[in-house]
């Protein structure tokens, strides 16, 4: 994992939300020390894939609906 004091976070701070978008995790440090990390919240969802996941439990008996979107969603 990757470390960047906060000078370099503020200064970069768009070449490292990139950075993060793309799944890379980071340590920030300050005087050396890391005070956080800044994660991924999730990976890309291919929108088409997505649909297509979408589409196969709509119409099925709502029964375990959360459970079918969560996975379908975050790939649980």
């Amino acid at each position: 994992m990757e470390t960047i004091n906060v000078r370099d976070l503020q200064r970069n701070f768009k070449k490292i939300s990139a950075k993060v978008q793309n799944g890379e995790s980071l340590i920030v440090l300050k005087n050396a020390n890391p005070i956080f990390r800044i994660d991924p919240i999730g990976k890309k969802i291919d929108k088409d894939k997505f649909m297509e996941k979408i589409k196969t439990i709509q119409f099925e008996s709502n029964h375990d609906l959360s459970e079918k979107l969560d996975k379908t969603i975050y790939e649980k």
